[in-house]
Parts: C-alpha cells; sequence; structure tokens
C-alpha cells in the first residue's frame, strides 16, 4: 500500500554511511549538541512510522484490496469502505499515522492535517475515472522529520563524499561497525558491508566500489519469517542500474545479483564526478538504464532498457528528485504471458510517462521553528487488461506473503535499526572529541 518505506531505508542508508563524527554529524546543526539532538529526532520519526505499526480496522482492511486491485481499479471504484471522499470522476483515501494512546497507528482521516510533529505522517491517493477502462492514479506520501534542515542534509552528504575521498580510518570503521555499534549489531542480522575499496586517480578524484550482501540465513535465527521471505523473494531479485548524463559520461553503476548488491562511483572535492571521462559537475537532469528481474516460478519477470530521465530539484528549502518513465522498455515475460494483448503495457509511458518525485522540503512551523518533511508523489496512469491482472496477482501473492508474518519482523528490524543508532549517536559528541 501507500509506503515512504523505500525513502526512509535510502536516507537511513545515507546515514548510516556517515559514519565520520567529526565530519557529518557536525554538519547537521550549527553545534555539536544541535546537530546530534537534530539526527536524533530525525530517526526517531522514522523509527516511530517504519517500525512496529498498528493498523485500524479500515485501514487493515484497505490494504490488501489496495495491492490487489491497484493494476485493475474498476474492482475499487464502488468501495464504500475503501475511500474517505467519493466524487462523480474521483475516489479519495486520506489515511493519517501518528500516536493514539502510545501506540504508532495509521487511521483514516479525512482531511487530515499536514505533518507538524516528528514522526507524524499523512497519506493521500486518489483514484481518477478516464474512461474506456483508463484510470489515473495521484498520491502523495508525507513524513515529519523534525528540525533538520535541507541545508544541513545537503551538508551531511558533501561529507560522506569527502570522508569516502579520504580513505582513512573513519571510512575503514564503516565496515567493521566500530562507529555505531548498535544500529550495525542490528542490521547485521540481514544487511552486511562485504567490501569498501577505495582508489585514487591522476586527476584526483577517487574510486569507490562499495559492497553489500543480504544475509537471510542469519535474519533467520531471529526472524524466522522475514528470513525465509527474504529468501523466496529478495535474493533472486536481478538489477542493473547505469547512470550517464547528456554527454554520456557514466556517473555511477549499481548492480544486484542474489545476496550481493555492488554500487560503483567516483567522488571528488565532495560530490560526485564521472566515472570514465574529465571531471565536471552533474548537469540538473540524468538518464538511467535499468534491467530488473525477479524469479517467479521457472520464468523470470521484468524489464530491459527501461529508460528513467532524472531530474534534480533544488531550492534554498528544497531538494527532490524527479523520475519520468518516456518509453516501454521490453519485457521479460512468461511466454503465454508474452503472447496477450501488449497496447496496455503501453499506456504508462505514453504522453510524458509516469512520474515519480522524492523530497525533502524545510518549512516553517508555527511554533517559530523549522520542521522538515519527506515526501513522495506519484503520477501514473494504467489501462486494464488481462496482462496487469498478472502483474497485480504477482504483486499481491508476494505483498500477501510478506504480511503473512515477515512484516512484523521487518517492522522490529527497521525499529530497532534505528533507536539503536538513535542511540550511538547520544554518544557522538564523546566520538568527536575522540576524533580530534
Amino acid at each position: 500500500m501507500i509506503s515512504l518505506r523505500s525513502g526512509a531505508l535510502a536516507l537511513l542508508s545515507v546515514v548510516l554511511t556517515s559514519i565520520a563524527c567529526r565530519d557529518t554529524v557536525p554538519a547537521l546543526g550549527p553545534t555539536p549538541e544541535h546537530a546530534t539532538g537534530r539526527a536524533a529526532t530525525m530517526l526517531i520519526a522514522l523509527a516511530d512510522r517504519f517500525g512496529t505499526v498498528e493498523l485500524s480496522p479500515e485501514v487493515a482492511r484497505a490494504r490488501p484490496r489496495l495491492t490487489r486491485y491497484s493494476t485493475t481499479p474498476s474492482r475499487l471504484i464502488d468501495d464504500k469502505d475503501l475511500w474517505t471522499s467519493r466524487g462523480e470522476s474521483e475516489r479519495i483515501l486520506e489515511i493519517a499515522g501518528g500516536r493514539r494512546d502510545g501506540r504508532y497507528t495509521l487511521f483514516h482521516h479525512l482531511g487530515a492535517p499536514a505533518p507538524r510533529a516528528p514522526g507524524e505522517a499523512r497519506h493521500t491517493m486518489r483514484l481518477h475515472i478516464l474512461g474506456d477502462d483508463e484510470f489515473r492514479w495521484t498520491s502523495v506520501d508525507e513524513l515529519a522529520l523534525g528540525p533538520v534542515t535541507v541545508s544541513d542534509l545537503d551538508r551531511a552528504l558533501t561529507s560522506i563524499f569527502l570522508a569516502a575521498e579520504r580513505g582513512d580510518a573513519a571510512t575503514a570503521r564503516l565496515a567493521t561497525g566500530e562507529a555505531f555499534p548498535r544500529a550495525s549489531a542490528s542490521l547485521s542480522r540481514m544487511f552486511v558491508i562485504d567490501s569498501l575499496r577505495t582508489s585514487r586517480a591522476p586527476d584526483g578524484a577517487t574510486s569507490v566500489i562499495l559492497g553489500l550482501g543480504l544475509r537471510p540465513g542469519r535474519a533467520g535465527r531471529s526472524f524466522e519469517a522475514l528470513g525465509d521471505y527474504a529468501r523466496k523473494y529478495w535474493v533472486p531479485i536481478r538489477w542493473r542500474m547505469s547512470v550517464e548524463d547528456s554527454l554520456g559520461a557514466r556517473w555511477g553503476d549499481f548492480t544486484k545479483r542474489d545476496s550481493s548488491i555492488v554500487l560503483r562511483f567516483r567522488v571528488k572535492d565532495g560530490s560526485l564526478t564521472p566515472m570514465d571521462s574529465a571531471t565536471h559537475r552533474m548537469g540538473s537532469g540524468v538518464r538511467l538504464t535499468v534491467d530488473a528481474s525477479v524469479k517467479v516460478g521457472p520464468f523470470r519477470v521484468g524489464v530491459r532498457d527501461l529508460a528513467v530521465r532524472a531530474l534534480r530539484l533544488t531550492s534554498p528549502n528544497q531538494l527532490a528528485l524527479a523520475f519520468r518513465f518516456p518509453a516501454e522498455p521490453d519485457w521479460q515475460l512468461p511466454p503465454l504471458v508474452a503472447r496477450l494483448l501488449r497496447s496496455p503495457l503501453r499506456r504508462p509511458f505514453e504522453g510524458s510517462g509516469a512520474l515519480m518525485r522524492y523530497g525533502v522540503r524545510t518549512e516553517a512551523h508555527p511554533s517559530g521553528d523549522t520542521l522538515s518533511t519527506v515526501w513522495r508523489d506519484i503520477d501514473i496512469t494504467v489501462r486494464e487488461s488481462g496482462i496487469l491482472r498478472f502483474f497485480g496477482r504477482l504483486g499481491g501473492t508476494a505483498l500477501g506473503d510478506f504480511r503473512a508474518g515477515a512484516e512484523k519482523e521487518a517492522e522490529r528490524l527497521w525499529e530497532e535499526s534505528l533507536r539503536g543508532l538513535a542511540s550511538d549517536l547520544a554518544d557522538c559528541e564523546l566520538r568527536v572529541a575522540s576524533c580530534e
């Protein structure tokens, strides 16, 4: 269903990578005390939303139906219990997240207000009925992070790249988990850093190769259902993504095969730089090319040469990435499915293509303080067909298996890792002093 989990885990990865306390944590505020407090507040907000969550009865009923019929929305338009409001050609679902009686809860909320306290969330989904079996989904998800600002996060990202360039003892501590022991001990039950290699080129740029690993067998010792799910669904996923600019320069290669994930990129002076050409600044837009597949029975289902236009949107109070999908990829499908009508698969890529945006914005809070919110929005149009029902069943089966037991264990893993990292940061001032 509607979720910011992928965005939150990406943000968590950034925070975990930034283990050089002397550089990155101070970048999050004007003083070490402010920086540590802002980081801890952000992590607790993420732990609240993506940790152990209680679903109100109406949300619990809505989730499986949305999952199963998102690609065939005609099955949803007359569901009176699903939507918080209904118009002639539009259906709206509003969900709020926050603490109720000491427990973080997701619940239907007509006219849900924007999040105003760290950890509060708002999810708004709209289904537009276009006719001729065509439907347009638009959704916006928001989560308040606290007083950490867009400028803070931008400086922290720069300091991460600077630490990677140095390749010093602080970087080595990333691999050992010495810097953040609680978070490392928790996350290492599923994810491990297999390798971290850096090399300096004559032009002064530093090449970085970071190898990560999934360990479902290790996870199964503490989270049996999650370990089984990861072994069945996560390990067989394969993907490769390359990033190029308009000049054809490569800016990164990222691959996953079986249990291994490898990230390759170059940095110079705290910024990304091309991998195999003269160093220069990245423009506002790049092109991503993605191959991805998952195993379904004896076959693999996925895409080849999926083109994605990525545009960086920046302002003093916002950092965002917009992704457009302007062209249909080559589909990797089982033989019988491949013979089905193909036109509905083209519909999401027609016109300007489907849109997905991720961002962080900083706004003035009514109290006079600042509040940053991480957000995601999606805009996609679909035309119903048998092949989309096929994809809907695949997604419904995978998510149904996840929610049968692995979901609660995953929530515990995220929550323990995030809260562990917040506890590690409570000692950050001492670590900063020891680094100096």
